[in-house]
């Protein structure tokens, strides 16, 4: 797996939503070590709670649930959010940051 340092090691330009499933596997795995760990949860004041998924499976089936309908969300645009919220999951609410908001359009058109 690589560094938390890097990139998942996937092309930033691959649109998440054609990622076979061990790439969807790595992409899960980068992002969990970025954010925490899987199962990670964080509150964010008003008894709402955000966390990362419990399990690499978890993960990788809700990823396809959300990234089908969103043609247009890269490898990037996720490797973008992930870095910007980092283990501070209600960052990702608030955030401006690009890829977070295309993740965010993509949450909503499911």
């Amino acid at each position: 797996m690589p560094g938390q340092g890097t990139g998942s090691g996937l092309s930033r330009a691959a649109i998440v939503g054609t990622l076979t499933s061990p790439q969807l596997a790595t992409l899960c795995d980068w992002s969990a070590s970025r954010r925490g760990g899987y199962g990670y949860i964080v509150p964010c004041g008003n008894e709402a709670t955000l966390g990362t998924y419990p399990s690499q499976m978890t993960c990788i089936s809700d990823i396809g649930l959300y990234s089908a309908p969103c043609d247009s969300l890269t490898v990037g645009d996720y490797e973008d959010c992930m870095t910007a919220v980092g283990p501070d999951e209600c960052l990702f609410i608030t955030t401006d940051n690009a890829g977070c908001m295309a993740l965010r359009d993509c949450f909503a058109g499911i």
